[in-house]
């Protein structure tokens, strides 16, 4: 079987991909002036009162205290920016890959926390923390992608501690809040915090995940094909690409990059400058999957694996996602495309009018609300609950719980 792609080439299913002509080079907007906030510790500046659990509002840039933040926040523009990670068009270089974290806009007490233990962290282990991901991800496929990148947050030493402090700390509250024990029950505390902090790690991860792709690009022999994959959140891209092309077809690259969902389809310029830098070919894969069945399917995974999307990100996936990879289209004519619809049924190729096109965020994010609210135990298939029982015992109800305080955080907290 062979697919026809956006520019009329043929991606046949070795996965073979014919050259890349010269496209033009969009100029990226400039960024939106941003606001700072971090968390106060000091009187003088802005006293933290707020309960454990509490939400933080955004502070002013006085409200520094005590971790040392003066990171602009994430801003969610009228150009389809993500509410979390980084900007689109941001590189992670070497050699010092230096480059400003910025802040979720608002979380809790205890998120902003993390936030800041994680980001302190990368920063003060950038190249050591890159180059360790940038080994890992080639010897899984040479696959570079955020969420994996998120599990150097669970370091310990030679002591057994957690290298990122705060990370051991909130480790040990969920334990004590819900009579774990954390030596005895870790895989369990530490889904737990996945599902609970994954978007206070996801900027530090993204960043990761970027430095390490572009070092990977820098070792590939000139006119490579790397493969570019985006699409909503929990969209199916891995599975659509497998049963609509073929097992073999992401064999061929030299390199894949796979966007999270949550950035909305925003990287795909950074990519093919990034490509043109080093002289090698992208092709773009885009997998459209139903946005409800998608998050269901989100939470299902979070019982297995801990991480939860926010439902703010996740709308936004579905609702930005599709617009700005239609716009990059428009702006690049010649670049190598493939579209796959995976929202029910098998997957199949088609056509960029049936890209579809979400209503306001503001509408989904309260359906998504809705859904998770609504979730309860006995939506859990029998086979995840097997799984998880398994491996944790009877203690799904607090997973559950966790997830749903995770996936309606920034939704609660004003972001």
């Amino acid at each position: 079987m062979s697919i026809t792609v956006g520019n009329k080439q043929q991606i046949g299913r070795t996965g073979q991909v014919g050259q890349v002509g010269q496209t033009q080079t969009t100029q990226v907007g400039k960024a939106p002036e941003t606001v700072l906030h971090a968390v106060a510790q000091q009187a003088k500046d802005a006293p933290l009162t707020k309960a454990p659990g509490q939400t933080l509002p955004a502070l002013t840039q006085g409200a520094l205290g005590a971790l040392g933040l003066s990171h602009p926040t994430i801003q969610h523009d009228p150009a389809h920016q993500p509410v979390v990670g980084l900007r689109g068009d941001t590189s992670v270089t070497g050699p010092d890959y230096k480059v400003e974290i910025p802040l979720l806009k608002n979380t809790t007490v205890e998120g902003r926390k993390v936030e800041a233990g994680c980001i302190r962290f990368f920063e003060q282990n950038r190249a050591e923390l890159v180059g360790l991901y940038r080994d890992q991800c080639q010897k899984a496929g040479n696959n570079f992608e955020t969420d994996a990148a998120k599990s150097v947050f669970f370091a310990r030493d030679e002591k057994g501690a957690y290298k990122v402090p705060e990370v051991g700390e909130a480790l040990q509250g969920i334990a004590k809040k819900h009579g774990l024990d954390l030596g005895k029950d870790r895989a369990l505390v530490e889904n737990m915090f996945k599902a609970t902090y994954n978007a206070e790690m996801h900027q530090v991860a993204h960043a990761m995940a970027k430095g390490a792709f572009e070092e990977h690009l820098k070792a590939l022999p000139k006119g490579s094909q790397v493969l570019v994959t985006s699409g909503g959140c929990a969209s199916g891209k891995s599975y659509a690409i497998e049963k609509g092309l073929s097992s073999e077809f992401t064999k061929s690259f030299g390199a894949i990059y796979d966007a999270a969902g949550e950035q909305c389809a925003t990287e795909n310029e950074w990519v093919k400058k990034t490509c043109e830098k080093y002289g090698h070919n992208p092709v773009y894969v885009y997998v459209q999957g139903n946005m409800e069945v998608s998050f269901k399917r989100s939470v299902e995974r979070a019982v297995e694996k801990g991480r939860a999307v926010d439902v703010l990100p996740f709308a936004n996936s579905y609702v930005d996602g599709a617009k700005n990879f239609a716009a990059f289209l428009d702006r690049n004519p010649g670049v190598q495309y493939l579209l796959i619809d995976n929202s029910g049924g098998a997957p199949r190729e088609m056509k960029r009018e049936e890209l579809k096109q979400y209503g306001a965020s503001q509408a989904a994010v309260k359906g998504l609300m809705g859904q998770l609210q609504s979730f309860s135990l006995a939506d859990v298939s029998e086979k995840s609950r097997q799984a998880f029982v398994q491996k944790h015992g009877e203690k799904l109800d607090v997973m559950l719980e966790a997830i749903k305080t995770g996936a309606s955080k920034l939704v609660t907290a004003g972001s």
